[in-house]
């Protein structure tokens, strides 16, 4: 689920857990298992080398006459790495041999996957005729699945495959779907929007929704010397009317003495002007701010117009909502340490669950049962121990007669839940569970 989210790190430590649990047991598929899902973290995270160290290892763990699928997982990775290495030909043979192995043991799932890889893969080779087989057998996968979400899964490296073939009049999917899923689950992507979010090219651009980036004239800049200037540049960018030093102190240095508070103030504000201009942040009467005249663009403010638009329920609403969620690409200054970048980046973190949920919600009001499940997982990966979105994961998988499934994510719901608070899921949880085993849930339940 983290890999699926984007979230390599997270999937790395809980395949590390998998593995050990695997050493533990002596069980051999299971520790296959793990080290393909390591290495295919790994290549998430940008390190095909150690990628492909691990499938070694993974291949040399393998019998070759009971771990069809595990093999089947082991070449579709390994395939995988030669797409990327740009080696199509070893690409192609890989893949070929992952989807024999997915054939053999009716892993539909797993032909999918194959199948995006082998049609990529001729993309890039200008073999036509086979790009267009390959689709036509990935949209029976999804047909038979009922989910494009394996699509999604795989990132915006598709996007140009998928394009090309919907311009071509060959794409059976559902494209704006497909886009809104991949735009929901990799914001950093260059995606084509379902809502464009229209914005003024400033001199100044504060990105703290954006890997705390400052850009000058479309250009990012650094040497700050210390965090902290940065951090007061969106400081200052969070106070338009601006701030007088004293309290400017109080939140960049909360537990410092006055006096050396002072220091450090002055200091800073150097070296803030240095990297941004010494017009830039200006004094008038005792008070800080950026450019009186407001020429910078602040994308939280932006996140929190979006925000309070989002509140309804109508399209409008929605716009505000899908466009709010593409601007939250990486946690508020995420490597920033000290108390007021917390605050801000717990807020911020408990709107954008807020708004995912009720986003999901909508999609599911309208029948978008893939995209709200793609909004349900990414508020997992956020908040784990939030229910509603464990129910909602739960209606989808109901939605698509995978009651096996759903009764799966109530008990990964029990798990978080038992693991982090001791506590059982609330009665609601509980109630729709009772209502997917009786196969009388309804949508009301959520």
């Amino acid at each position: 689920m983290w890999c699926e989210t984007g979230r390599h790190e997270q999937a790395l430590a809980d395949y590390d857990r998998v593995r050990e649990l695997a050493i533990d047991t002596r069980t051999e598929n299971l520790a296959v298992y793990a080290l393909v899902g390591q290495a295919l973290a790994q290549r998430g995270l940008g390190h095909p080398d150690r990628a492909g160290s691990l499938l070694t290892e993974a291949m040399d763990q393998l019998d070759a006459t009971t771990m069809v699928q595990e093999r089947g997982l082991c070449r579709l990775a390994q395939g995988m790495l030669h797409f990327d290495a740009q080696q199509y030909d070893l690409a192609d043979e890989r893949l070929t041999e992952a989807l024999n192995a997915s054939l053999q043991t009716e892993s539909v799932r797993d032909q999918g996957r194959t199948r995006i890889y082998l049609a990529a893969a001729a993309y890039r080779q200008g073999h036509r005729e086979r790009v267009a087989q390959h689709l036509v057998k990935l949209f029976e996968c999804v047909e038979t699945l009922g989910s494009h979400q394996f699509i999604v899964a795989e990132g915006p490296d598709m996007l140009p495959l998928l394009q090309r073939a919907q311009e071509g009049g060959r794409l059976l999917f559902d494209w704006t779907r497909i886009r809104s899923d991949l735009a929901q689950l990799y914001p950093d992507a260059a995606l084509l929007p379902v809502v464009q979010v229209v914005q003024n090219t400033l001199p100044l651009e504060l990105l703290g929704l954006n890997g705390g980036r400052v850009l000058l004239a479309g250009e990012p800049v650094g040497g700050w010397e210390t965090d902290t200037a940065r951090v007061m540049a969106f400081l200052l960018a969070a106070y338009p009317m601006g701030l007088g030093r004293d309290r400017i102190i109080d939140l960049l240095w909360p537990e410092t003495a006055l006096s050396r508070g002072n220091s450090q103030f002055h200091t800073t504000l150097f070296r803030a002007r240095r990297v941004l201009g010494k017009p830039t942040i200006v004094n008038e009467h005792k008070v800080y701010r950026l450019k009186p005249e407001g020429d910078y663009r602040y994308d939280v403010a932006e996140f929190e117009r979006l925000q309070q638009l989002g509140q309804g329920e109508d399209a409008t609403a929605h716009l505000a909502r899908v466009q709010s969620i593409a601007l939250y690409r990486t946690p508020f200054l995420e490597s920033s340490d000290g108390e007021w970048p917390e605050q801000v980046r717990r807020s911020l973190e408990l709107s954008l669950v807020e708004s995912m949920i009720k986003e999901g919600r909508y999609q599911l009001d309208q029948g978008g049962i893939d995209t709200a499940e793609g909004l349900f997982l990414r508020t997992i990966a956020i908040d784990s121990l939030d229910e509603r979105a464990h129910r909602g994961l739960m209606w989808c998988r109901y939605q698509r007669r995978d009651r096996a499934g759903a009764l799966r994510q109530y008990e990964r719901c029990v798990h978080v839940l038992m693991d982090e608070l001791g506590e059982q899921p609330s009665s609601v949880t509980r109630q729709l569970l009772e209502g997917i085993r009786a196969n009388q849930a309804t949508r009301a339940m959520l």
